[in-house]
């Protein structure tokens, strides 16, 4: 499911028109990328955990040339499920 098809099934469940779904959505994410940006995590009860995991430089290999590269340091997005979630998913009580 994308963002548009998730603000099509909110505007639905809702009663509520396109635009304000749409709004409602990209408000929510806003917030959440700004809890990520100061190094919080973001933790959504019934859902999971979202942090940032950072990724220390290392040695990749360039796939057509077999050269060695060095990538820079970042940070990545994880998700740590909750158990809600996962019996759902899963369908077990």
């Amino acid at each position: 499911m994308n963002k548009e098809q998730m603000a099509r099934k909110l505007s639905e469940k809702m009663d509520i028109s396109l635009v304000e779904s749409r709004t409602y959505i990209n408000t929510i994410l806003d917030i959440m990328v700004e809890g990520l940006e100061t190094e919080e995590y973001v933790s959504i009860y019934g859902f999971g955990r979202i942090f940032l995991q950072p990724q220390s430089s290392r040695l990749a290999r360039n796939p057509r040339t077999g050269e060695g590269v060095m990538l820079i340091p970042r940070n990545t997005v994880r998700l740590r499920p909750s158990r809600d979630l996962l019996d759902k998913l899963n369908k077990t009580e």
